[in-house]
């Protein structure tokens, strides 16, 4: 082998090798060497692209765009740029390419992938304009504490127009000597240890005006800093107003809050601690909705503020809170936003305890709605007294009229006669006697002086007396007695369950005269409890009465035409709920009623 030969065959394995893909063409752009990289970039092998023109590696259209480029480079001897070329399956990639004229006439095309360059370009792109669109001013210092990027922000928070009035020169350009003093004494070393730090500074400004800020700065792996800044001259304004109100606030009576624009609590004074239970700690809290939403109020009103004071900016309201003893706190509520040129920034609330005058307010109502009931049992017992009084006094008054008829014609009165006339008088006086009887005991349940002696009684004894009593048998009826379960004595006031199963059962017979069906009552025993069941056929109780049927001196619409006093079921539900059981009923017009209560058993 010649030395030339040689020689050819090592530039091709050096060629081959060369991580730069590589065409060579001919002057009439045919492919007549293509390395190894070439062939990986693309998907073709060697025998696919040797002898092809070069065209067929490009879309129509690129190839139409790049086709004076060929005479650029025969012409000028060399040209570069960027390209979008196609791979074996279609699909396309851009390339960066460089062409030169050899000197045998032929052209070298030497050129690189360039996707990941330029996906990397689009992030650093996307970055950088991040960075220079934020809200915070970013500056980035090198090793010697120079500038050398930042963004407009940074500029402008500290009166500066062009970068250049910043670039290459020292981060000391912007605070004082004594500040700068203390940055490098007491921040670079804490900088140093762990690699961060963060807190405020004051800066000074282009025209010399100060500027505190709040900076994070971030150590790099070269020796750099990254300085991320935010001008908080207002904010330190605010906090001074705050502190100023905050003073004032301090020495009033009333609770303050005072929030910032999201009505995230900023500042309380003790008062308002006291009422809110909690101690105000750090720069913001929670919303005060949270608080108030904590403290028991209710979803709706809590959206129907939150909406006024939104809309409106000041509100005025009564709400009502809970504390966690369970104790109920009215207060009276002022709200006034802080206005700024940026719109609302703080809202200050002031809050009375009205809980005094509300307790106040409804013990009067309470007053009020007791001098209304009390009216209104005086207007029954009026009404009530005229007519239940007027029957009986009318009906003796006209038995006695006609004995005195009678003995004044000194006419015989047979014992029938007069017997009659001395019974009707008597069963009336029983009428007003068992009227004033519960009247008496109305009055007594009320005011609370009502007797209540429990004992150990037998219970059957006490049923079967009041079933076979005179009140009862008047009514020439047998009523049904069953017990079921194990009979047993148990305390209950003797005194008080005679009146309640008296007055239940005469109820009984009263309103079911005209029904075949006799009464029954039925006693259940239980381990723990007795129960007494009372059903009669009788006219039954309207469904629109059904809820007031044991109120004092009401009456259902379909008994006008029987006498009674609607003081009957009052006192019995009083006189059950002593003995600490429960009366409850059934009722259908024109089926009947079935009444139950249930006394515990205490042995």
């Amino acid at each position: 082998m010649s030395i030339d030969s040689a020689n050819i065959i090592a530039q091709n394995v050096v060629l081959d090798c060369l991580p730069t893909a590589l065409y060579i063409l001919d002057s009439n752009g045919i492919f007549v060497y293509v390395n190894s990289s070439a062939c990986e970039t693309t998907g073709y092998s060697k025998d696919e692209l040797i002898g092809q023109h070069w065209s067929f590696k490009y879309s129509e259209e690129e190839y139409k765009k790049l086709l004076p480029t060929l005479n650029l480079i025969k012409t000028d001897g060399k040209w570069e740029g960027m390209v979008t070329m196609l791979r074996k399956d279609g699909s396309t990639f851009p390339a960066y390419v460089h062409g030169t004229t050899l000197p045998s006439g032929m052209i070298s095309a030497a050129f690189n992938n360039i996707e990941k360059q330029i996906e990397q370009q689009a992030k650093l792109d996307d970055l950088s304009a991040a960075v220079a669109s934020t809200m915070d001013g970013v500056a980035l210092l090198n090793a010697e504490g120079n500038y050398y990027y930042l963004n407009e922000k940074h500029l402008t928070n500290f009166g500066y127009e062009t970068e250049a009035e910043l670039l290459g020169k020292s981060w000391r350009v912007i605070y004082s000597e004594d500040e700068a003093i203390r940055i490098a004494e007491e921040l670079f070393p804490q900088l140093a240890r762990d690699g961060r730090w963060q807190g405020e500074t004051q800066g000074i400004c282009k025209d010399g005006s100060p500027i505190q800020q709040e900076i994070t700065l971030t150590s790099l792996a070269h020796g750099g800093l990254i300085c991320i800044m935010r001008n908080i001259n207002e904010k330190k304004r605010r906090e001074i107003e705050i502190n100023k109100l905050a003073l004032v606030a301090s020495n009033t009576n009333n609770a303050v809050v005072i929030t910032n624009d999201l009505h995230e609590v900023e500042w309380m004074n003790q008062k308002a601690e006291t009422i809110f239970e909690r101690k105000q700690e750090g720069a913001t809290g929670p919303r005060l909705f949270e608080i108030f939403e904590k403290m028991g109020m209710h979803a709706e009103c809590l959206q129907g503020l939150q909406l006024n004071i939104d809309q409106v900016g000041s509100s005025k309201a009564d709400i009502h809170l809970q504390k966690t003893d369970g104790e109920d706190v009215w207060l009276s509520m002022s709200v006034s936003p802080v206005q700024e040129k940026t719109g609302i920034v703080n809202y200050v609330y002031l809050f009375w305890d009205i809980t005094d005058a509300k307790e106040a307010e409804k013990n009067l109502i309470s007053s009020l709605a007791k001098e209304k009931s009390l009216n209104e049992l005086k207007s029954h017992f009026v009404n009530l007294t005229s007519h239940e009084f007027r029957t009986p006094l009318t009906s003796i008054q006209s038995s006695l009229d006609i004995i005195k008829l009678l003995f004044n014609r000194d006419v015989v009165i047979s014992k029938d006669k007069l017997g009659r006339h001395l019974n009707q008088m008597e069963y009336e006086v029983d009428r007003m006697k068992e009227l004033m009887d519960n009247v008496l005991v109305l009055g007594k349940i009320n005011s609370g002086k009502i007797d209540y002696k429990p004992a150990l009684n037998d219970c059957i004894s006490l049923v079967k007396e009041v079933v076979q009593s005179s009140r009862v048998e008047q009514f020439g009826r047998t009523i049904v007695m069953k017990i079921n379960g194990a009979e047993a004595q148990f305390i209950f006031d003797k005194r008080l369950l005679e009146h309640i199963l008296s007055n239940v059962l005469i109820n009984a017979l009263k309103y079911s005269q005209k029904s075949k069906k006799t009464p029954e009552i039925e006693i259940t025993f239980s381990k723990e409890s007795v129960l007494f069941k009372i059903t009669d056929y009788g006219i039954g109780i309207p469904a629109g009465d059904q809820k007031n049927i044991f109120e004092s001196f009401f009456r259902s619409v379909n008994t006008q035409d029987i006498a009674g006093t609607g003081l009957g079921l009052s006192i019995v539900k009083q006189f059950v709920e002593m003995h600490g059981g429960q009366i409850e009923f059934e009722s259908e017009e024109g089926k009947g009623s079935i009444f139950k209560f249930e006394l515990p058993i205490k042995q």
